[in-house]
């Protein structure tokens, strides 16, 4: 069996009075060392504050949270700045993998580790106009693979045809950030601009230039995505842009207001586990896809296939007609299908968990569309005592048949559609599911 490797000695006085260690950088480093050593005040830093302390003689003066790596690197073994790249730049160091670090910094052990020290000591900190922070900036640093690899500022600017994005420093995790945020949650803005993707500087309103998937690509590239990371964001932006076609094409045109509900409607289901994201992987691949429709079968997702429901607002005078992705709503399984006593026909119930958490899922966006959405007719089930079983198809059509028959006064005496229940259904049950050529022929109450 190998011997275990013990880690080298820590970095001494007599170290640095030798003159082992040249670069004013590591001698900053190896001054802060000592210095808490000797207190016995040495507590956990991260790589990132200590190479600063080199370059400027301080720590950030913001400091980054520490991370922990979800793999080990290369560098969570060595600990020696040879290994070091962004993603452990904000990994704790205890006291062992401190002295490790500090050690592979002040002991020159060949030109190769001298030329590593001289390119960290030309990279630049500057402060991110996004997220606030101090990170490397490798933009007149010498090239070479460790100036690369801490690099955190994109080299140029990564829009085609233009400089920096309003002249403000803004580092690549922030831009990066940006771009999968305003696919995901910025559906259903600015939809009279072909991008929309608003830079993330706070109080600046230029957008980023994306119109084409090369773009995308291009950008994601140079913002240093790997290339799995790449493809999953422009599946995703492609989709999104599809979604944004389709609201763009509803005639009539679609209100700022009209949309900004639609967003927060999506919103609210999400937060409330009733409702899919737009990019929830079982539709983004349909031939993974094992989620049923609401009618039992296993179906591809087809976006345009979209409701308009209207939400009221103290009386329709003040409502909105606003677009709603039914197909992204939760649905039980195939195995619990419920069939319509009307038409015969089995349907998946909305998987929305009791009629109270509808109900409050809901709240803020009042209107009949929270029950004609679901597949049955389950706002009878608040007052009767069973199961409905009839679909909201068949439901209209049982109101519409008992007018037929007994004139526009049936309204007193139509029942709950279900065997054996003798319950008259209330006036504001009827109105829910009927038509509006059947409304005009009710009597005024």
């Amino acid at each position: 069996m190998a011997p275990t490797p013990q880690p080298p000695s820590p970095p001494t006085s007599s170290n640095v009075a030798s003159g082992l260690v040249e670069s004013p950088a590591v001698s900053n480093i190896t001054e802060w060392y000592l210095t808490r050593e000797f207190r016995g005040t040495l507590n956990r830093i991260t790589p990132r504050a200590l190479l600063m302390i080199g370059i400027e003689h301080q720590p950030p003066p913001h400091p980054l949270p520490e991370k922990t790596s979800d793999e080990q690197t290369e560098f969570s073994r060595s600990y020696s700045l040879r290994d070091l790249t962004i993603r452990s730049l904000d990994i704790p160091l205890d006291r062992t993998p401190l002295s490790r670090f500090v050690t592979s910094l002040s002991v020159a052990k060949d030109s190769k580790e001298e030329d590593l020290i001289g390119n960290i000591c030309s990279l630049r900190i500057k402060q991110c106009a996004a997220c606030g922070c101090h990170k490397f900036s490798a933009e007149y640093s010498s090239p070479s693979r460790i100036t690369r690899g801490l690099n955190e500022f994109p080299y140029s600017s990564p829009w085609s045809g233009q400089t920096i994005l309003c002249s403000q420093s803004i580092c690549s995790n922030c831009l990066s950030n940006a771009i999968t945020n305003s696919i995901k949650h910025e559906l259903f803005h600015d939809m009279d601009k072909s991008t929309w993707f608003r830079c993330p500087v706070n109080g600046c309103d230029e957008f980023l230039p994306i119109a084409h998937v090369r773009d995308m690509a291009e950008v994601l590239g140079r913002l240093g995505s790997r290339p799995k990371d790449v493809m999953a964001q422009v599946a995703m932006w492609q989709r999104a842009t599809n979604i944004r076609q389709i609201l763009t094409n509803i005639q009539p045109r679609l209100s700022a207001p009209a949309l900004s509900m639609s967003a927060a409607l999506h919103a609210r289901l999400l937060a409330r586990n009733v409702m899919r994201p737009f990019f929830d992987p079982s539709f983004c691949f349909p031939s993974k896809c094992t989620t049923p429709d609401e009618a039992a079968k296993v179906a591809d997702f087809i976006p345009d296939l979209i409701e308009m429901p209207r939400i009221d607002d103290n009386g329709e005078a003040n409502s909105l007609v606003i677009p709603f992705f039914t197909k992204l709503l939760k649905r039980k399984p195939a195995t619990e299908a419920r069939v319509c006593e009307g038409c015969l026909e089995s349907w998946c119930d909305i998987d929305y968990g009791s009629l109270d958490d509808w109900i409050e899922a809901c709240r803020p966006f009042p209107g009949s569309w929270m029950w004609t959405v679901l597949p049955f007719s389950d706002v009878l089930a608040a007052k009767c005592d069973h199961n409905i079983n009839y679909c909201t198809n068949c439901l209209p059509e049982h109101i519409k048949a008992n007018m037929d028959m007994y004139g526009c006064y049936a309204a007193d005496n139509i029942r709950c559609p279900s065997e054996h229940c003798e319950r008259k259904l209330s006036y504001k049950e009827i109105q829910c599911y009927v038509d509006k050529g059947t409304k005009k022929r009710w009597p005024p109450i």
